[in-house]
């Protein structure tokens, strides 16, 4: 039988048939063909934009960053043609890449819970860094793993995107916060974690597979407690969330699954609860979901979560 559920805040829907059944080990991960030259590699830093910040380790650098070569968005003004149906709207932006290793080869999965905290901490200055630029409103961090994932490159980084606009989907989030006396992730941060679909938790985290999951193993990572963004989190905050981070890495990358995860948080007048939204990429959506804007997961969040606790 297919359920119709809704997002806990959104106008968003997903029909839930657990009969189109998909399993990890029905998926393959299509690879990503290795460029000749690894341009992230220690030796072609020459092969990058000029290098913003780097955390030295011996000779060589454990983490480096810079802008990318190919930025979604720039700090460029461009003339607007708007009329009547026809709306340009003006947005700018500054891009950056985090190479979080040298290795070519290894993953964030593989990382001990130290060297991911040590990651986090570099997320959190990045972000704040970037907030500061002049005219950035909102700072997007995001990763995609994978070619399915949008990957092009095997070599792992992280983005990070400043933007002189708030994205819509933070504007529908912040809006819909704001019709409840009480932040409402706190109380889905509560109900979730002694839910069939909790994961995962510590003193400071829970994870679980959000009740309209979009897509197959969907994940969150929410703090127990109110907090609106990864700036205001101390080392404790931090490591705490790398161990949250560790159990999903490791359960995708052992079943070789593509993925995205992207951070939300509040901005000022927006109480958003700071959250991780991991979105693995096993399903393409088809004529059914771009004409009815109803996507299809084939994976109950009820069975994801089991997925994630080793029960199945």
């Amino acid at each position: 039988m297919s359920e119709l559920r809704k997002d806990y805040l959104l106008d968003h829907y997903v029909i839930i048939n657990e009969k189109r059944s998909l399993r990890p080990s029905d998926f393959s991960r299509a690879p990503i063909v290795k460029a000749k030259v690894d341009f992230f590699a220690p030796g072609n830093e020459h092969l990058t934009p000029e290098e913003i910040g780097r955390i030295s380790k011996g000779k060589s650098w454990q983490m480096r960053w810079f802008e990318n070569k190919f930025p979604i968005l720039d700090m460029q003004k461009h003339p607007l043609h708007s009329h009547r149906l026809y709306r340009e709207i003006a947005l700018q932006g500054h891009h950056e890449i985090l190479v979080e290793t040298p290795s070519e080869t290894e993953q964030l999965s593989s990382f001990s819970e130290k060297r991911l905290t040590e990651v986090l901490q570099q997320y959190k200055k990045r972000m704040v860094a970037i907030q500061k630029k002049k005219g950035i409103k909102y700072v997007v961090l995001f990763k995609n793993e994978g070619k399915e994932a949008g990957a092009s490159l095997a070599h792992s980084h992280t983005q990070i995107i400043g933007m002189t606009r708030i994205p819509q989907l933070v504007e529908d989030k912040a809006r819909e916060v704001k019709k409840y006396k009480k932040c409402p992730y706190c109380v889905i941060a509560k109900r979730e974690s002694k839910s069939t679909r909790a994961i995962f938790s510590n003193k400071q985290f829970c994870v679980f597979a959000p009740y309209a999951s979009r897509v197959p193993w969907e994940a969150w990572i929410m703090p127990r407690t109110h907090k609106t963004s990864l700036s205001k989190m101390t080392s404790s905050n931090l490591g705490s969330l790398a161990e949250a981070m560790h159990v999903i890495l490791s359960k995708l990358h052992k079943a070789d699954i593509p993925f995205n995860f992207i951070f939300f948080y509040g901005t000022k007048g927006a109480n958003i609860h700071f959250h991780i939204e991991f979105l693995p990429r096993t399903t393409t959506p088809a004529g059914f979901e771009f004409g009815t804007n109803y996507l299809v997961n084939p994976v109950a969040p009820e069975s994801a979560a089991k997925f994630y606790r080793g029960e199945r």
